[in-house]
């Protein structure tokens, strides 16, 4: 058996890294908008464009360019296409420095290291392997998963075909735990994994799914 991962929100606080990035670039560039609501924007506008590109809808580069236009549209200014990537590479740069683990993440992997464990995560292979390095958690997994590198995003069964293929396991001998319903839970399901999903936050709103709310709780309730 092996245990596939998520990262971003899993088992790094991405959230509150984009957070504390779009902070800094609001200040940086004097944009005339609440930061609370820009927050709120931004997180919505992340959502809403990286799906996009997920589903392979949009190049990598039009999503970036299309968040920061439309954060920029909502503070009341129009930018070039050039103007919003240089943005984005620098609220990109401050995400990066910002993206640490949450908490228990760390200890959780030291404890159950007998444990065989991967990856499986969307996103560019450069940011990705990043932020496995600079967190510390980069040699506790194999295989790593990135969409990228494979050509297929979750919740695409491909993605977890391959994984379970470079795991040398059955892929109903697999487990994959994350934060989205649709793209870690039911991508998962679908592909013939068994999935928990994490709700850090108890938002209450996944009642239909394994699920816990901390890494912990992997050793109480599944006996992982």
């Amino acid at each position: 058996m092996i245990i596939f991962f998520d990262l971003d929100d899993t088992l790094l606080d991405s959230e509150t890294a984009h957070k504390k990035a779009i902070q800094r670039i609001i200040s940086k560039h004097s944009l005339n908008i609440n930061i609370n609501h820009a927050i709120t924007e931004w997180l919505y506008i992340s959502d809403k464009y990286l799906k996009l590109f997920f589903h392979k809808k949009i190049t990598n580069s039009q999503q970036r360019i299309s968040r920061i236009k439309e954060l920029w549209t909502i503070a009341g200014q129009q930018i070039t296409d050039k103007e919003a990537l240089l943005n984005y590479q620098e609220y990109h740069q401050y995400f990066l420095q910002m993206c640490f683990p949450f908490p228990e993440t760390i200890s959780f992997f030291e404890k159950n290291k007998k444990n065989k464990f991967g990856i499986i995560t969307n996103g560019p292979i450069a940011d990705q392997t990043n932020k496995l390095k600079k967190s510390g958690l980069i040699h506790y997994f194999k295989p790593i998963i990135i969409s990228e590198e494979v050509g297929y995003s979750k919740p695409q069964k491909k993605n977890f075909d391959i994984a379970a293929e470079r795991s040398d396991e059955q892929i109903n001998d697999c487990i994959h735990i994350g934060d989205s319903y649709e793209l870690d839970y039911c991508g998962a399901t679908n592909a013939g994994m068994k999935a928990i999903c994490i709700d850090r936050k108890k938002s209450g709103k996944l009642l239909d799914c394994n699920l816990i709310h901390s890494l912990n709780e992997l050793d109480t309730r599944f006996q992982i």
